[in-house]
């Protein structure tokens, strides 16, 4: 039976299940104990002991022992212990924070190489930086004080992306044998992960684990392709001059091959004035895994010669270079202030598509006047070549004949004119910066209709790459 009128005062806090009949007052403490089993509802303070039954979700700390399954979430603390035996070599730089997944591939830093039981050791003198793009890099080395069975190498490559790598050798020194395959024995050919400027490149152990012998005192030639890019060393001496040793292995300077695989690129195929597409000397800029074979003993180990530098090479790209689709103008003069010293080294130039033209780039320090539109006098030819009939809007040109350094705080002016047309963004406030990065600002520029000759009304914002180094 109900009671007749309601209690005085409600009770301070809900009872966990509603009793049949409100009580005549509140009780005045709460029990004395925790329940053994959970309330449906939950309590206002943690109880004492833990529950007899797990939680339905992860607790706020990890627990003391690992549990059987992993939970859905990481702990908010690391684990008291570190897990299980470290690897035998570190990762290369790690990213900000893990990923969410393992990735699907392996990654690019060889396993540990093994012939005869030794392990790969690197060779721990980086001399080269890949300075220069082409689509093959020869060479030359010679086993010295024994025999040496190379087994595999890494390259550098010019870009991130999936292509095709081959590896050719012959015995003895490549002159004479630039023009086809004739010669030489293909040991490796296949789709290959390229990793661009920050790493190397690993292909693996040649084609069906062959491996080059060389006597000592004897030389083998290498040639490295790919339908992409690969990078490699302007050198500054001669072709075929020695120019790295560990005391087993010396590499000799080659030869870069340009626009095609052999001498394909040579002649008309060649953007160069001279029909060019061989470039020497190179240095390749990479590294041969190998092993050598005592004369003396039965033992074998393993050696890695490295030729690689930290690449300082730095390419900046104008802001909407693919957005570009302004075409009136055959050449623009423009300007570019240096933020610290830096050496401008070569461009790639945005123009119209499927259309095979003359490029030629100047420069001359300070900036251009109006006078400059109509007169190269006080400029300085910097590159002087063809592009190719292409679909592609982005046109990738050799370097400079030489390097223009710029000091902080100054200006130089640049002139690029090709003679089908160039594509930009046009504009109207000539001398206004559109871009920048850590070490340059990019300005506005005037347009010509043709070499030095018919300004355009109006400015524009040249697209397109600048490749240069910290001086």
């Amino acid at each position: 039976v109900a009671t007749p009128n309601p209690t005085k005062q409600p009770t301070k806090q809900p009872t966990n299940i509603p009793t049949k009949q409100p009580t005549n007052f509140p009780t005045k403490q709460p029990t004395p104990n925790p329940t053994n089993y959970p309330t449906k509802l939950p309590t206002n303070d943690p109880t004492k002991q833990p529950a007899n039954f797990p939680t339905k979700h992860p607790t706020t700390n990890p627990t003391n022992y690992p549990i059987k399954s992993p939970t859905n979430d990481p702990t908010k603390q690391p684990t008291n212990f570190p897990t299980n035996p470290p690897t035998s070599e570190p990762t290369n730089p790690p990213n900000a924070s893990p990923t969410s997944n393992p990735t699907k591939a392996p990654t690019y830093l060889p396993t540990p190489l093994t012939t005869g039981g030794g392990d790969t050791i690197k060779f721990p003198n980086p001399i080269f930086t890949p300075d220069r793009v082409a689509n093959g890099t020869m060479f030359t080395v010679e086993a010295l004080q024994e025999d040496v069975s190379i087994s595999s190498l890494s390259t550098s490559t010019s870009e991130v992306g999936v292509g095709t790598i081959q590896v050719y050798t012959r015995q003895g020194h490549y002159e004479g044998h630039t023009a086809s395959e004739e010669g030489w024995t293909l040991i490796y050919d296949q789709f290959t992960q390229q990793k661009g400027l920050d790493m190397l490149t690993r292909l693996g152990p040649f084609s069906d684990d062959q491996v080059v012998t060389i006597p000592a005192g004897e030389f083998a030639s290498f040639y490295v392709y790919t339908t992409k890019k690969l990078r490699y060393h302007q050198y500054s001496n001669a072709e075929g001059e020695a120019v790295a040793d560990d005391g087993s292995l010396r590499l000799y300077a080659g030869i870069g091959l340009a626009y095609g695989k052999w001498e394909e690129g040579c002649g008309v195929a060649s953007p160069q004035g001279d029909g060019e597409c061989k470039f020497g000397p190179r240095v390749f800029s990479g590294s041969l895994e190998y092993s050598l074979s005592s004369t003396t003993t039965s033992t074998t180990s393993a050696t890695t010669i490295s030729t690689t530098t930290p690449l300082p090479f730095i390419e900046f790209s104008t802001p909407d270079r693919k957005g570009a689709n302004d075409h009136k103008g055959k050449g623009i003069m423009f300007t570019l202030q240096a933020k610290q010293n830096i050496v401008i080294e070569g461009m790639d130039i945005v123009a119209k598509t499927n259309t095979a033209s003359d490029v030629s780039i100047y420069t001359q320090s300070g900036s251009y006047d109006d006078k400059s539109l109509t007169s190269d006098d006080g400029w300085t030819l910097l590159y002087d070549g063809s592009i190719p009939d292409q679909e592609s809007k982005l046109y990738e040109l050799d370097d400079f004949s030489e390097g223009v350094s710029i000091a902080a705080g100054q200006i130089q002016s640049f002139y690029v004119y090709s003679r089908k047309g160039l594509v930009y963004t046009g504009s109207d406030e000539e001398g206004t910066a559109y871009g920048e990065d850590s070490s340059i600002i990019i300005h506005e520029g005037r347009l010509t209709k043709k070499r030095f000759r018919k300004p355009l009304h109006g400015s524009g914002k040249w697209a397109g790459i600048i490749r240069y180094n910290i001086d």
